[in-house]
């Protein structure tokens, strides 16, 4: 089977260098997002601040998103220059994710038998 087709993070195109949406830590939930506004336009907005691995709108709340970077740095540069800042005619508030309690559970689901 192939990688996924479309949505959350994804584009399928012919000469894309972007592979299939990686997961990371370095995550950060985006309220106050348009409802005009896609994954593919949160995820090319933000890639002002760094290397986007992971894009999602509207899909846990409407008008919420989350982003994920490739690295820390990049995420914290995301967090300083982005947060405020307009995005389909909304000014979007960026909020770091912790991504600790959702490490903590895969990695206590990964030790059950």
């Amino acid at each position: 089977m192939g990688p996924p087709q479309g949505g959350y993070g994804y584009r399928k195109s012919g000469g894309d260098k972007f592979g299939p949406p990686v997961r990371t830590m370095y995550r950060l939930r985006v309220e106050n997002l348009s409802t005009r506004c896609s994954w593919q336009d949160l995820k090319d907005f933000m890639r002002q601040a760094g290397e986007v691995t992971f894009a999602d709108a509207h899909h846990r709340r409407p008008n919420e998103g989350v982003i994920e970077f490739r690295s820390y740095s990049d995420m914290k540069k995301a967090l300083e220059r982005l947060d405020g800042k307009e995005v389909n005619g909304r000014k979007i508030r960026l909020v770091e994710d912790r991504a600790e309690s959702w490490a903590k559970r895969s990695s206590s689901r990964s030790r059950s038998r």
